[in-house]
């Protein structure tokens, strides 16, 4: 840590681009992104800009098999490099793709902002492929209510990038979940949470604060003070059946007795 520090506030030898890179290269959503299996279909939910696309190359990420496809009420500036994209409200819309077409579903920092997710939850339903799909959901930790917004280091006279560091900082927010409360949720469309955690790098949060605040760099203040706060956390869900479950059992045993047979 005393190293990191070191240099961070005082040779600045981590450029800006490296200090980003350190905090996406340990990121579960970059991570899961990086190990979707061959030639998935990503489905973006929310996909703001569509910046998605360009993390298939991002660090050392050789992943231009994954097709993209894009969501969000408005059009993205990067849309239209995606594989597809449709411009929809969640709350009510129908997704135009057919049944059991995704191989994975992200939706990072959208939930919260929906009032009913029951359409989100019928179209994801729909879309996800029935054997197997991956779930990504990243959103603001039910503890974010406790802490201190934004206003209060202004108040108080530490000049920092305007972000949010509390939930109701961003008054669009309208649907607070705790993680038990999103699996409940989700597991109810057979899908059951494999992974889940804070989202935090704690080895590079100080320097990311510090250089935020000096360098007044929104976006690198923004992951260090999420991180310090524990502001955001994430659920990974895998679908799958009983029937799927025993189809690959059934596999797993016939491989392991024909190779008994082969050795034979």
């Amino acid at each position: 840590m005393k190293n990191f520090e070191y240099i961070g506030s005082h040779n600045h030898a981590l450029d800006r681009d490296s200090l980003i890179k350190l905090w996406w290269v340990f990121h579960p959503r970059f991570k899961f992104f990086k190990t979707l299996k061959a030639n998935s279909k990503l489905l973006d939910l929310g996909a703001g800009s569509g910046g998605l696309i360009f993390w298939r190359e991002y660090f050392l990420c050789d992943r231009n098999d994954i097709e993209i496809y894009a969501v969000d009420i408005k059009e993205g500036e990067y849309f239209r490099k995606c594989n597809d994209f449709q411009i929809c409200d969640l709350e009510k819309d129908i997704l135009k793709w057919p049944e059991n077409f995704f191989d994975a579903i992200l939706i990072s920092h959208v939930i919260e902002h929906i009032k009913n997710t029951e359409n989100v939850m019928d179209n994801i339903n729909r879309v996800a492929k029935r054997d197997y799909a991956l779930l990504y959901i990243e959103f603001p930790s039910d503890r974010s209510v406790n802490n201190p917004p934004i206003e209060y280091f202004l108040k108080h006279g530490v000049k920092v990038p305007r972000t949010i560091t509390n939930f109701y900082d961003d008054k669009t927010h309208v649907s607070l979940f705790t993680r038990d409360a999103l699996k409940a949720l989700f597991m109810k469309k057979g899908f059951y949470p494999i992974e889940e955690g804070i989202i935090s790098n704690p080895f590079i949060e100080d320097i990311l604060i510090r250089r935020g605040i000096e360098e007044n760099d929104s976006e690198l203040f923004t992951y260090g003070i999420w991180s310090k706060l524990g502001f955001a956390e994430y659920v990974i869900f895998r679908r799958q059946s009983a029937r799927n479950l025993h189809n690959i059992l059934d596999i797993l045993v016939k491989t392991f007795y024909e190779g008994i047979s082969d050795r034979g």
